[in-house]
């Protein structure tokens, strides 16, 4: 293991270092200039070194030195991708590091743009690039030190944008470009949060984007600066997105967009404006809650929340600040019309949540009708094999795992929405300490007396993608994925020599067991460490979660896709050259996600996730606590909208009665 000098920081640190400087758009690049003593081979044969017991000592009054000193001088972009278009680069001086007397003057940077070389300083302005192509670029940096001495190293930066560039998104894809908001605006809760840990800055409230999108009764400038008051709103809030990979703009071309009858796109948002809704989606950012010092610099790095992984109570103060403006617009522009919110995922326990306090202390909301879309009033799930197969390899050196493990498990929501994680430590399904039940009591708690948590004076309806016949989605203790990592090595560190056929790693992922019954759910080594088994089961109550009926998701595919290919070896942050080449056999990429009975919020008495919901009206026997439901008879993926669930949630807008259920599906309301 390698242990920083005090004058520098550990890779994790430096990391989040570099995450802190990107503030404004503009990724940071890094240099090195470090002395250091590599070991002489012959200090052994020249009785300056001797080995005993498993290590190397000096020998008392030897002659000479056993070391020769080597100088590294490296240089590299600290993010492993970019967007197409215009990109801003800069180099803190926070982040040049070095030992040896000399200063960083400049490095010169070839960003393989066919725009030439263009030069940065420390400390000094940015430059930007315009990447018109995407696909792999590779980086010729020119470092030039105090002295005049010039060294040269590459760097290997992805581009998203190309269509040839498997995973990315073309230039016509571009969501923020093609669906321009009349208006945005930031929108900042006035209600506080107390976290259920300390964390830095805990008193700066919660933040949210709010893109508009106006009916066809109003003017719509694209990216426009005047706010016009809404007179027919729809709120569209968005869900679990850490590190806000989905912007608002992606929710409404994406996210609202299904095929019709005739196998056409068609956009669920376009068809409610062309009905004069105003379409108003509520995006939950990254944003600055204050600044720390770095070295002897005060307020030299942002810290950043991740709105879009942040406590749902905190995430709910800033939809009612939210609705509180929206109500406000309405009695401006004199209508009388009242507000329907769509919550899908994370954004139905948010909303639930936001609805539910408002009415605890009197506040008004003025909702008509609340949408829960695939949310997981009863918890989520991601197959607790691969969360130990990202800790395991996170913690012996794979960063990408690592990095996968912090931003999408390690966040406050997913430790209070999962139903089985990784830090319980246990073999029977359990949620993060200190989170999860927590947050279901919180939860339960919130609103009217007697109300488990949900809003009384509005109706609540559920839009839910599993399954609700009890169909599931294979076998317990089923192999899902194997995953073998071979040791390669790169010549100025981008190009390929090629694999050595030593292995270095390998894993392998099952479902957990059924009723309290364990079974291998992960499996893993490396050359460097020992193996880890992981045995894992529901509880005795119920089918295994991974099985169970529910809304899909494919974290197979997200870990497969993310850790295939070539990975480097780094220090500091900067590719040493050598590495692994890894590949991964999906033997079956979908589980449970949402389970069907948590986005029904199910308060029967039969525990198993894996019951057969279909022979009885659940409103009637007041088993949930919403007024109608939509349910497929097959498992769909999370948040997918269908011809026959949209023509349901368009009948719920406009209060019409629901029409009788299209063959695969069921429609459940009052008896």
């Amino acid at each position: 293991h390698y242990n920083p000098p005090a004058s520098l920081a550990a890779a994790a640190d430096l990391q989040a270092d570099a995450d802190g400087l990107a503030g404004g758009g503009r990724v940071p690049l890094g240099a090195l200039v470090y002395d250091f003593d590599q070991i002489d081979p012959d200090a052994a044969g020249n009785n300056l070194l001797h080995y005993q017991n498993g290590f190397w000592y000096d020998v008392a009054g030897r002659t000479a030195s056993p070391y020769l000193r080597k100088r590294a001088v490296v240089a590299s972009v600290l993010a492993g991708s970019v967007a197409l278009g215009d990109v801003s680069f800069r180099l803190p001086a926070e982040l040049v590091f070095t030992n040896t007397g000399l200063s960083v003057s400049s490095v010169a940077v070839d960003f393989n743009d066919g725009g030439g070389v263009q030069t940065l300083t420390p400390g000094g302005a940015a430059v930007t690039v315009s990447y018109a192509s995407g696909g792999t670029k590779v980086l010729r940096l020119a470092v030039t030190l105090s002295d005049g001495t010039q060294k040269t190293t590459y760097a290997r930066l992805t581009v998203s944008g190309a269509a040839g560039c498997p995973g990315c998104r073309t230039a016509s894809d571009d969501y923020v470009k093609r669906f321009k908001p009349c208006f945005r605006q930031t929108v900042t809760a006035t209600d506080n949060f107390t976290a259920y840990e300390t964390e830095p800055f805990p008193n700066v409230p919660g933040r949210g984007n709010v893109l508009y999108y106006y009916g066809g009764n109003k003017t719509c400038t694209p990216n426009g600066t005047a706010k016009l008051n809404v007179t027919k709103p729809i709120i569209v809030l968005d869900g679990f997105d850490p590190q806000d990979t989905r912007p608002g703009e992606e929710i409404y071309g994406r996210y609202l967009s299904y095929k019709d009858n005739t196998n056409s796109e068609v956009n669920l948002a376009d068809r409610l404006r062309a009905e004069n809704t105003d379409v108003v989606i509520l995006n939950f950012p990254n944003y600055e809650v204050g600044r720390r010092p770095f070295r002897s610099i005060p307020n030299a790095i942002a810290v950043n929340r991740d709105g879009g992984a942040d406590y749902v109570e905190r995430n709910a103060f800033v939809l009612i600040a939210l609705i509180q403006d929206i109500n406000a617009q309405l009695q401006a522009a004199g209508s009388t019309e009242k507000i329907t919110i769509i919550g899908p995922s994370m954004g139905g326990l948010i909303s639930r949540y936001a609805l539910a306090y408002m009415e605890r202390n009197n506040i008004p909301h003025n909702v008509k009708l609340w949408i829960s879309f695939d949310s997981p009033h009863q918890g989520a799930n991601i197959p607790i094999g691969a969360q130990r197969f990202l800790r395991y390899f996170g913690e012996n050196g794979q960063a990408s795992a690592q990095r996968a493990l912090e931003e999408q498990l390690n966040n406050v929501a997913a430790k209070q929405m999962l139903l089985h994680h990784h830090l319980a430590n246990s073999n029977i399904a359990a949620g993060a300490p200190s989170f999860r039940d927590r947050f279901a009591q919180a939860l339960a708690t919130n609103g009217i007396a007697g109300s488990n948590g949900f809003p009384q004076n509005l109706r609540r309806v559920a839009l839910i993608n599993g399954a609700i016949n009890g169909t599931r989605y294979g076998n317990a203790c089923e192999q899902v994925m194997t995953m073998t990592s071979l040791l390669a090595m790169r010549i100025f560190n981008w190009i390929n020599v090629g694999v050595i056929t030593s292995t270095a790693a390998g894993g392998e992922l099952y479902f957990s067991g059924n009723n309290g019954n364990a079974c291998k759910t992960f499996y893993g080594y490396t050359r460097t460490s020992a193996g880890e088994v992981s045995n894992n089961a529901a509880p005795s109550n119920s089918i295994s979660y991974d099985i169970a009926p529910g809304g899909s998701y494919n974290t197979v595919d997200q870990i497969a896709d993310q850790g295939q290919g070539y990975s480097a070896f780094k220090l500091l942050g900067f590719d040493l050259g050598f590495g692994t080449s890894t590949s991964f056999n999906r033997i079956k990429s979908n589980h449970s996600f949402i389970p069907t009975k948590s986005s029904l919020a199910f308060t029967g008495t039969n525990r198993d996730l894996g019951e057969n919901l279909s022979g009885r009206n659940l409103v009637c026997t007041s088993e949930t606590p919403f007024q109608a439901y939509f349910a497929p008879t097959t498992n769909e993926d999370h948040v997918f909208l269908s011809a026959a669930n949209v023509a349901w949630v368009l009948n719920e807008i406009n209060g019409t009665p629901p029409p009788p259920p299209l063959p695969g599906y069921s429609v459940v309301g009052p008896s």
